[in-house]
């Protein structure tokens, strides 16, 4: 912009040739705008008027106001945008976070009912073979004892062609209840059948299988049940049987553990019986010798 002022307004302004540079220029009219006006010719501003308003001009208090007022306006509503986005953003975790929680709590009861016996309450089929899958393989690691139940309620179709499919339901909750409140949270047990049950005891050998047997058989003999006409006993048979670590397997495990309930049935019914027939080649104990020869 300076240097649109040219040397005819230098020579109108009477300046020396030295000062014709744009910069001498306005140092020129710095020092005239303090002269008074008979000094500074009118020309002065006609000639200079392309150019005097590129210096730069100081601002009032008023205008400082009115600045800070604006820089305060879209502080506030820069701030006021900021919030609406938080807030809505917030919304939209809170829905997200809740909507996941429902989702994992019916995941969760999917699951259970997939896991659960729902006449029972107790493990269906798929969940005690699942569970007890994994606790053979820990006893095959660990080489740690690990026994089996099987238990059956007898005469349960007299029963059921007698008193009728509701009272034998009732029959199936009530042995239920008595076996969860003997087992510890440890032991795998399930409804496997539709009167049968099975249990599988890890850390226990025979002598503590069979004593957990017993317990459940004489619980289920003590209590009565009101089929609404008169009150009757129920009672269970029960096969017990021992995984032996060279090279048995669950299926071979529940095989003898349904030998000895069936042994316990031929019997007379209303007792414990353990198979103790090692199939794998391993020594017999006395005890179970006893057991045979008394079978």
């Amino acid at each position: 912009m300076f240097s649109q002022v040219h040397a005819e307004s230098s020579d109108a302004l009477n300046m020396p040739l030295s000062w014709r540079h744009p910069l001498h220029l306005v140092e020129y009219h710095r020092q005239a705008t303090y002269c008074s006006s008979k000094q500074a010719p009118k020309k002065l501003d006609e000639t200079i008027e392309g150019w005097k308003y590129a210096m730069p001009n100081k601002l009032g208090n008023a205008s400082l106001f009115w600045l800070l007022a604006s820089c305060l306006l879209l502080a506030i509503l820069v701030s006021s945008v900021l919030w609406c986005l938080n807030r809505k953003m917030s919304a939209e975790i809170k829905i997200r976070t809740e909507a996941q929680d429902l989702l994992k709590l019916a995941n969760k009861k999917i699951r259970k009912q997939a896991y659960t016996d729902e006449l029972s309450g107790m493990g269906n089929r798929r969940a005690f073979y699942e569970q007890a899958e994994a606790e053979i393989k820990l006893a095959t690691l660990d080489g740690k004892p690990l026994t089996a139940l099987m238990i059956d309620i007898d005469y349960f179709k007299n029963f059921n062609d007698r008193f009728g499919h509701a009272v034998g339901d009732k029959a199936i909750q009530r042995l239920a209840a008595v076996i969860l409140s003997i087992v510890r949270e440890t032991d795998v047990q399930g409804r496997i059948g539709g009167e049968e049950f099975g249990i599988i005891i890890p850390n226990t050998g025979l002598k503590g299988a069979e004593d957990l047997a017993e317990r459940i058989r004489s619980a289920v003999e003590a209590f009565e049940l009101c089929t609404g006409k008169e009150t009757v006993k129920l009672t269970v048979s029960i096969g017990v049987a021992a995984f032996e670590l060279d090279g048995d397997s669950l299926g071979s495990l529940m095989v003898r553990a349904d030998e000895a309930l069936y042994k316990a049935k031929h019997r007379g019914r209303n007792q414990v019986a353990i198979r103790a027939l090692n199939n794998y080649g391993s020594a017999i104990t006395e005890p179970d010798k006893m057991l045979l020869a008394a079978s």
